[in-house]
């Protein structure tokens, strides 16, 4: 798996590809306002069902799912965001500039290694990562020493105790910088950018990159990869090189055409994403149906397509070629992880709903209204 890192005049990009087809897109913009962020704020307002709370930014930010009694105007917070800030069609419409963030309380750190949170005490193992005495011993020293929840994902397992060690005592630091009392109201500790999400996720065999900066934060994360990871810095464009500019561009232009002929056409709301298929140039409907049920997973993660979605394939559906596609929609390699609804509507319509907690890339680079 080979990661490409660009850098234009706007945005850090990123392209993941297997050697045959992208696997993933994605941009990091150089602002604070990213999910994981953790700000010291003042509550400004509190209303039955959600506050408003200022961290500093252009609008305040949403707190939602809290106990009122608990808050008062005018109490400085710590809040970390879980849904980032942007303005969709709807508000562009109505002259708002930007939707507000939505944060939460209930703070936690990811790192590769584990997730910590400020909340309750214990440690634990992810569901993918089976149970190690020397490593549980290290997390319950640290959580004797700290408290929180200290929960340990697979990486931990098969990691060298000193990276273990160094990133604890990294863990340490942050989390005594973020208890400090002397926090203006602002950004007091910046999330993972998105370079080093996919980083954490993917463990690429190659990186390259035409930007010291992002060659920088690949460097730190050699030594977390299970396999040797080939890192290199290029002076020329690397997206250009590697043909990544081409399959970037659909975000400019969300309409695919499918083997058979048939099309994709993909269309945003202020309430939902249209994705609407077309016979086009093929004479069946259920291939063109088949191709599309393959193609939109894999649209989805690309390029981050979330929220409420709906898909009308093409034609009229009978009951048993519904539940064939809903199948091939729903294969566990297909659709992303964090899907909680995938079912067919009584108007026939395919319906997906994927907590949307960042605009797709779609929305960022569509031109404004």
């Amino acid at each position: 798996m080979k990661l490409l890192c660009h850098h234009d005049r706007t945005f850090f990009k990123r392209a993941l590809t297997d050697g045959q087809e992208f696997l993933l897109f994605d941009v990091d913009e150089l602002n604070n306002d990213i999910i994981e962020s953790i700000y010291n704020g003042r509550i400004t307002k509190v209303h039955k069902d959600f506050a408003l709370v200022d961290i500093g930014l252009s609008r305040p930010a949403i707190l939602s799912r809290f106990n009122k009694d608990t808050f008062t105007e005018g109490q400085n917070i710590l809040v970390q965001i879980k849904r980032e800030a942007w303005t969709d069609t709807g508000e562009k419409h109505r002259g708002v500039d930007q939707k507000a963030p939505q944060v939460t309380t209930h703070l936690q750190i990811v790192t590769p290694y584990f997730v910590y949170g400020f909340w309750g005490q214990g440690v634990a193992f992810s569901k993918n990562a089976q149970g190690n005495d020397d490593v549980k011993s290290l997390g319950e020293a640290f959580i004797k020493a700290h408290g929180g929840i200290l929960t340990f994902r697979s990486k931990a397992i098969t990691a060298e105790k000193k990276h273990l060690v160094s990133a604890l005592d990294q863990l340490q630091q942050t989390i005594i910088h973020i208890n400090s009392p002397q926090h203006p109201i602002g950004l007091v500790h910046k999330g993972r950018t998105q370079l080093e999400k996919i980083l954490d996720l993917y463990a690429p065999s190659e990186i390259l990159c035409d930007t010291l900066a992002d060659f920088k934060i690949a460097e730190r994360f050699l030594h977390q990869f299970p396999h040797p990871s080939n890192l290199k810095l290029l002076h020329h464009n690397v997206f250009k090189e590697y043909g990544a500019d081409e399959e970037f561009d659909a975000v400019y232009s969300p309409w695919f055409t499918l083997p058979s002929g048939g099309q994709i056409v993909i269309e945003f709301t202020s309430a939902l994403v249209s994705i609407d298929v077309n016979r086009g140039q093929c004479d069946s409907l259920d291939i063109t149906n088949a191709e599309a049920a393959d193609l939109i997973p894999q649209l989805l993660k690309k390029f981050h397509i979330s929220g409420n979605i709906i898909i009308d394939f093409a034609g009229n559906i009978p009951p048993h070629k519904k539940k064939q596609l809903l199948t091939q929609t729903q294969t566990q390699k297909s659709l992303p992880k964090d899907v909680i609804h995938c079912a067919w509507s009584a108007l026939g319509w395919l319906e997906i709903r994927r907590p949307k907690t960042r605009m797709s890339l779609f929305e960022k680079f569509a031109d404004p209204i």
